[in-house]
């Protein structure tokens, strides 16, 4: 009898805990923990089609997604009869002890700096330098940024600028955050030329800032990211 519920290993949890991921990638790594360690499998076989399926997210931007987490070495591809094994990269786990002491009076104690995992320990480290990493808007992104970006090209006459990551993040997830409330391609490109006919030169056009008033323009709250 199949269990109804999925086992997952503390470090998995762990990891969630301080990884940096955007709405997309965690759909994404949710999926293939569920068809992974679900199935009691180290890796399981997960088509772009199937993911998009699963994630509810589109095909273009899964593929973007995915190749970014096999790049930070997240998930781990193997390719074998055209097929696509995907499983969650087992270096992701801490030397954190599977279960908490619970006499232990700080549970904070256990999480010693050298005690995680060299993935966490640099993505803490990208927090606290304050680093930050541009990404190009494209039209691949999603529907509602190609529209966006038509009209951006067409008002401002140049390229949109780059996003930081953070920024990058708050756009794809607020974009779906959207969708899920049913706002249509209709109704953005309605709400983006209105944005355009009025903007203001000493605007920049920024999607960002467009999005970060999209609760007045479509009456649905903003997506809370942290």
């Amino acid at each position: 009898m199949t269990e109804p519920f999925v086992k997952v290993p503390h470090w998995v949890v762990e990891y969630l805990m301080t990884a940096e991921l955007n709405m997309t990638q965690s759909r994404i790594f949710n999926a293939v923990v569920r068809y992974t360690f679900g199935y009691n499998k180290q890796e399981g076989w997960l088509s772009l089609d199937y993911l998009s399926q699963l994630t509810r997210c589109d095909k273009r931007q899964v593929r973007r997604e995915l190749k970014r987490m096999i790049d930070r070495q997240i998930i781990l591809e193997r390719k074998e009869d055209k097929k696509r094994h995907l499983r969650i990269n087992p270096k992701l786990k801490n030397q954190i002890e599977d279960s908490l002491d619970p006499y232990v009076e700080d549970s904070l104690d256990l999480y010693k700096e050298d005690s995680l995992d060299p993935y966490i320990k640099k993505d803490i480290k990208e927090i606290k330098d304050k680093e930050k990493y541009y990404i190009d808007l494209t039209i691949d992104d999603s529907d509602f940024i190609n529209i966006y970006l038509n009209y951006f090209s067409e008002k401002m006459k140049k390229k949109h600028p780059r996003v930081s990551e953070d920024n990058y993040a708050f756009v794809i997830n607020q974009i779906e955050h959207l969708k899920s409330f049913d706002v249509t391609e209709e109704n953005w490109k309605e709400q983006v030329v209105d944005h355009f006919t009025v903007l203001p030169k000493s605007n920049n056009g920024s999607i960002v800032a467009f999005l970060h008033a999209s609760h007045r323009y479509f009456e649905v709250h903003m997506y809370n990211q942290f």
